[in-house]
Formats: structure tokens, sequence, C-alpha cells
């Protein structure tokens, strides 16, 4: 059994503070457009790391999120904001290989559409 800090269940400790682990942004040129790898929870406390990596992006944007395992209203806004932000541009921001939790939120809020199907 694991918790969700990736830890097994004989560490975790009830009533414990434990200190989560933190994301990783990079950005790699793997095709004609910048893919940014992200890799851990985005919400609330990493939106303004995620937010300053695609602010420095023009053009057309993959976010690969196939190591992101959680997603909240405050990562998607900034996802929804800068698509618009490069939409104005003649610009787009698409999603490559979300893991299946993070699907179903997409799914769910109508955002499925912006998943490039490889």
């Amino acid at each position: 059994m694991v918790d969700i800090h990736g830890r097994g269940a004989r560490d975790a400790r009830p009533g414990i503070a434990t200190r989560l682990p933190q994301p990783q942004f990079r950005v790699a040129r793997v095709t004609d457009a910048p893919v940014v790898i992200v890799a851990g929870e985005i919400d609330l406390a990493t939106v303004e790391e995620l937010r300053e990596s695609l602010d420095a992006l023009d053009g057309r944007i993959v976010v690969d999120l196939a190591a992101v395992s959680f997603i909240d209203a405050a990562g998607l806004g900034v996802l929804a904001g800068t698509r618009k932000r490069l939409r104005s541009r003649r610009g787009d921001l698409r999603l490559r290989a979300p893991q299946d939790q993070v699907r179903r939120v997409l799914e769910v809020v109508g955002l499925d559409d912006w998943i490039i199907e490889e």
C-alpha cells in the first residue's frame, strides 16, 4: 500500500504533516513545438511556477502531463489562461499523455479536446 505522498504505508504517520514532493517543470523542443514536461501535482501551491514556465513561451506549445498525478482548478485556470493568450497570437496549447485521473478531470470540465491522441 502506498499513500498519496509516494511512501510505503509503514512510513505514513497519522497526524504527522508530510511534505509533498515539489513538482518539476522542464521545457524541451521535441518537434516544431516546445514541449513543457510537468511532473508531480499541479495545484494552488505550484501554479505560479507552471505559469512562469508557460509565460516564457509563444506559438504552439505542448504540455506533457504523463507524470502529473493531480490537477486542481488553479492548474486548469493556468492552462486555460495560457491557451487564451497563445490563441490571441495565433498560437495554441495542447495537452499530451495525461494519466487516467487527470484525463477524467479534463473530460469533466470539457477540456479533453485539447488532448493530442498519439
